[in-house]
Formats: C-alpha cells, sequence, structure tokens
C-alpha cells in the first residue's frame, strides 16, 4: 500500500529570515537531512513578530530567501557526489509564517497573507506564559471564526491543556512537535491531544543543523499507523484550504 505523502508542517528552513537558520548552506544541508528521512513537503514556517515586522516587508524578505535557496540547492546537489546516497531531490516547500499571536490580531491588514502559500491554513503559536490573557484566546478564536482561516496551532504541548482546548472547541487545531512525542514528559500531553482528535499536523520545528529530522523518524515509528492517519489529515487540511493543482493534488512549490 502507498504511504501518505510525508510532511513537515513547521520548519525553519529559510535562510536569513529569522535564527533557525543562518546562511542558504545551513537551509542546504537542512533539505539534505529532510530528504534523507523521506520526507516529501517541508512548510517552510520562520518566525513573524507583529510587533517587529510588516506583513509586506516580511513577504519581500520570504521571496527573496525562497529564490536563493532553490538557486544554491541546485549547486549544492552539483558538488554531492553521484555515489552517495544522500543525492536525491529535495524536498518541495511551502511558504509559510509562524505567527506569534497578540490580542487585536484578527484586525491586521494582510494576515490572510501569511498563511500557507495557497491555502488559508495559518500556523499560530501563542506568547510562552503560565497562562494566556483572556483577551489573546478572543482574538485567536475570531481569526478561526470571522476572518475565513483555519488556524493551526503551532507546538501544542507547550501550552496548557485548559487553553488548547479552549481553542480547539472554537475550532482550531494544532501540530505537535516530534521531538515531543520522543520525550517521557511532553508525551503524555501529546497522547491527550491524538486521543481528542485534534491533531493535523506533525513538525520537526528545526532551527539549524541539529538532530530534529532524527527524532521526525523516530516519532513516526513510535506513532506507526497513527502517523499516516496524521499525514493523511495534514495533506486533507491543505486540499480542503485550497491547496491543490489541476489534477487535484497537493500543490506545492519544488526546489
Amino acid at each position: 500500500m502507498k504511504r501518505s505523502i510525508r510532511i513537515d508542517f513547521h520548519a525553519h528552513i529559510l535562510p536569513g529570515l529569522d535564527h533557525g537558520c543562518e546562511d542558504v548552506g545551513v537551509a542546504c544541508r537542512q533539505l539534505e537531512l529532510a530528504a534523507q528521512q523521506k520526507i516529501d513537503v517541508v512548510v517552510a514556517t520562520s518566525h513573524f513578530y507583529p510587533h517587529l515586522h510588516t506583513v509586506e516587508s516580511y513577504l519581500r524578505k520570504r521571496t527573496e530567501a525562497m529564490q536563493a535557496l532553490k538557486m544554491q540547492w541546485k549547486v549544492y546537489q552539483s558538488m554531492v557526489p553521484s555515489s552517495k546516497a544522500e543525492r536525491q531531490s529535495a524536498p518541495k516547500v511551502l511558504a509559510g509564517a509562524e505567527v506569534l499571536a497578540c490580542a487585536g490580531i484578527e484586525r491586521m491588514e494582510g494576515l490572510q497573507r501569511l498563511c500557507i502559500e495557497g491555502t488559508r491554513v495559518l500556523l499560530l503559536e501563542l506568547p510562552f506564559a503560565k497562562q494566556q490573557e483572556a483577551a489573546l484566546i478572543a482574538s485567536v478564536c475570531r481569526i478561526q471564526q470571522e476572518c475565513g482561516i483555519q488556524v493551526v496551532l503551532a507546538h501544542a504541548e507547550r501550552y496548557s491543556y485548559r487553553t488548547v482546548m479552549e481553542l480547539v472547541e472554537a475550532g482550531i487545531l494544532v501540530q505537535l512537535n516530534t521531538a515531543s512525542i520522543c520525550s517521557l514528559r511532553k508525551n503524555r500531553l501529546c497522547r491527550q491531544y491524538r486521543k481528542a482528535g485534534c491533531v493535523a499536523a506533525l513538525g520537526s520545528d528545526i532551527h539549524g543543523i541539529d538532530k530534529k529530522y532524527r527524532s521526525f523518524a523516530k516519532a513516526l515509528k513510535r506513532l506507526g499507523g497513527a502517523a499516516e492517519e496524521i499525514m493523511k489529515r495534514t495533506e486533507q487540511l491543505l486540499l480542503q484550504n485550497g491547496g491543490r493543482d489541476e489534477e487535484g493534488k497537493c500543490d506545492c512549490t519544488g526546489i
């Protein structure tokens, strides 16, 4: 039976856009590591901070970073000996963003342009706080309910179960980091979200060149058939929210 498309929904691989990837050489190595784990699609989700960025400036820099990665990847691959197993096609890359939520963000002009390219799916993170303010939670819910955007909460296992489930009740889905699935401390919460049926995606959350893609593969093995189900859910999430090509398949930009 053909396996589902393997999608890394949360990765910091665009060169120079945030602290996740310092230059295009690191970005190419990250793509190579993803390819080694047979990842088919990587969603490039560099940080977007409303207090530091404008949508226009962010998108301009993101386009430049995508173009630089595409050009350098061809050079990078030509330098890899043909006998090496690592020499293979890069995963396809979708441009997105990891948007930091704040109160009133639903009124930010151009918010929909930060969705994963070609879709109405937005990856959103919450500020790191023991207790989230009611105004912030209300704003996140309004994005989901009033803006025509499907919100996915990044690394949901970092937040309180109560906060996450309040958002889930408003229709928001969650993404889990694969390193947390491999963690004894975090996996319990991951299991709770899987049991609740709200997990729509898995992400490496890779920053730089680290062991995140090993964790990605380890998590898929640990999840077994559940990983296949989540990957199918991720593909459907993108398809149902606009991310399909003329043949009705997942529409991705090849690097």
